[in-house]
């Protein structure tokens, strides 16, 4: 777990029981990245903490800076795909001052390079909120906003490896930085749980 005031492992067990340890802080983020994995992408208080994504090392027992970009960003999603981690969407940060959201996708190679743009979002957004569906090798994108939090999206988007899959119907209410979720029901279908 990552954010807030701290980093740490949480390992639950079975038995309720559940263990706990202290990680050292990420050296840069304090909100709008992401994370996949061991590795934290992009996110503010400023303009250097959005050029760069941070591994931690488990040899070691640091975070260990792993990607560097040209263009500041916050509040895109990262997804773990066959061929790395693929950023989507996101706030452009010039100067401390937002700059606008972004229909860009990156894709995080491994060894440390990446290829901007496998494809286009539909619609620029930010603080869209993720589900993935891996029996279809998808990730489905939920919501998120545009030009601050006063302009939030109903939208609800699939997305494979190559680009969009398809429009689902809209959600009832817009919603942005929420929290969200999936599970497959007895008869196969995947249910989509939106909150916040």
């Amino acid at each position: 777990m990552t954010g807030g005031q701290s980093e740490g492992l949480f390992v639950p067990e079975v038995d309720g029981n559940y263990r706990y340890c202290d990680l050292p802080p990420l050296t840069y983020a304090t909100h709008g990245y992401s994370m996949t994995g061991l590795t934290a992408c992009r996110g503010r208080p400023d303009e250097s903490a959005g050029k760069q994504c941070q591994t931690f090392n488990t040899d070691t027992g640091i975070w260990e800076t792993s990607y560097t970009f040209s263009t500041p960003l916050y509040g895109q999603t990262a997804w773990k795909t066959s061929k790395g981690i693929l950023l989507l969407g996101g706030t452009i940060i010039n100067g401390g001052i937002n700059k606008g959201q972004t229909k860009n996708t990156t894709l995080l190679l491994p060894g440390g390079t990446h290829e901007d743009g496998p494809f286009q979002l539909l619609r620029d957004t930010y603080g869209q909120c993720q589900i993935e569906d891996p029996r279809s090798k998808s990730i489905i994108l939920v919501g998120g906003g545009f030009g601050g939090p006063w302009y939030r999206f109903r939208n609800v988007d699939r997305y494979n490896e190559t680009g969009l899959v398809e429009s689902l119907p809209n959600m009832k209410y817009e919603k942005s930085s929420a929290a969200c979720g999936g599970y497959y029901n007895d008869n196969g279908n995947l249910v989509l749980l939106v909150f916040g």
